[in-house]
């Protein structure tokens, strides 16, 4: 059984909430209109916690597409693709970000990597990961690195 209440509009008070009619008309006053997807992973406990982490994933971080009118000189530069990693990351590990942080001597980088399970979430995925930043990136020569919070605070 699934109940699912994506929006509610009523034209007077049902007594059972705010105390007043739910009538948002939006600026068009033609009511509010919510479109949207809902997904539904339908598997045993331990792999429902997997489908739902990578379906997250990829729906959060889903690819942008963009259109340029094409001419030969531009064509070749849209098809080129790079990453500057060497080795796949642990199906239980994200990067959330990878930024320039400029100052006035020495610049660095600043890696903030995301262990996506909670504990006892999966039985193998749950677990604490061990990751070596010195192959991770193909490009860099990591001279240092330092343990921050997600803020980049050191700690």
């Amino acid at each position: 059984d699934v109940e699912l209440m994506v929006h509610r509009r009523l034209l007077f008070d049902d007594g059972l909430g705010v105390a007043e009619a739910l009538k948002d008309n939006g600026v068009d006053k033609n009511g509010i209109i919510y479109t949207g997807k809902h997904y539904v992973c339908l598997d045993t406990i331990e792999n429902s916690a997997l489908l739902t982490k990578h379906l997250a994933v990829q729906t959060h971080l889903a690819p942008v597409l963009m259109f340029t009118p094409a001419n030969t000189s531009n064509i070749y530069r849209a098809y080129r693709q790079h990453t500057f990693l060497a080795a796949t990351l642990p199906d239980n590990v994200q990067i959330l970000t990878l930024d320039r942080i400029y100052e006035s001597i020495n610049d660095f980088y600043l890696l903030r990597l995301e262990h996506i399970f909670e504990a006892n979430e999966h039985s193998v995925l749950s677990q604490p990961v061990e990751l070596s930043l010195q192959n991770l990136f193909k490009p860099f020569e990591i001279v240092s690195a330092d343990e921050t919070t997600l803020g980049g605070n050191f700690i």
